[in-house]
């Protein structure tokens, strides 16, 4: 089993997806076959966040589709809810107010995908704000009639892209904008990313 202290897999803010996803394209780096050369493990991550990025789109319920579990974020309250300053602002925060949780509970949340659309536009990330769209798994699951789903945008550019793209930074044959490509994101918006990895790469030939 990988050691993955000091690896940022270990924030528990990060979806279980995000977490599975990319310590599958850790093991993909620190474990290639015998005979697979750093292209053909470039290749195959790229491949697979094209799959993950066609799974996430699939509807519940669908073959292959991730279960609701997936998409569940965990993050521990420090305080009572009501002592946040910022509460609005904070999805974990919302949901343990509904729920009645107190300080030193981990508030479980998924993000909902905005009521007017099913697949926000990624500018907007769900069109309204992030902490509004927090629901306890309890919530999701018991709202059939309403039929919420889960922000897939947020999930592929706010939780599995960054996650990635921070692993595969410093390794050349990739960038942020062909990890969003594979996904089935707006590569454009990651171009700086890129740039910025270029920089640095120069400064550190100086």
């Amino acid at each position: 089993e990988l050691e993955l202290k000091g690896v940022d897999l270990v924030r528990r803010d990060w979806s279980v997806l995000a977490k599975k996803v990319g310590t599958k394209v850790l093991n993909m780096l620190l474990r290639p076959a015998a005979d697979e050369d750093k292209e053909a493990t470039l290749e195959k991550i790229h491949e697979y966040m094209e799959e993950v990025g066609k799974r996430v789109r699939l509807a519940p319920g669908k073959e292959d589709a991730f279960p609701l579990e997936c998409f569940v974020i965990r993050k521990g309250l420090t305080k009572d809810p009501a002592h946040y300053p910022d509460a609005k602002n904070q999805p974990h925060v919302q949901v343990a107010m509904r729920k009645g949780l107190k300080s030193g509970a981990t508030v479980p949340y998924v993000i909902a995908a905005a009521a007017s659309n099913g697949e926000a536009a990624e500018a907007e990330v769900g069109g309204s704000s992030i902490a509004a769209r927090a629901f306890h798994p309890e919530e999701m699951r018991a709202d059939a009639k309403a039929k919420k789903a889960v922000d897939i945008t947020y999930y592929l550019s706010n939780q599995i892209h960054p996650v990635v793209s921070r692993l595969l930074f410093p390794i050349e044959g990739t960038s942020a904008a062909r990890i969003a490509q594979q996904l089935g994101l707006d590569a454009q918006r990651y171009y700086q990313q890129d740039k910025a990895k270029e920089r640095e790469t120069r400064d550190d030939a100086l």
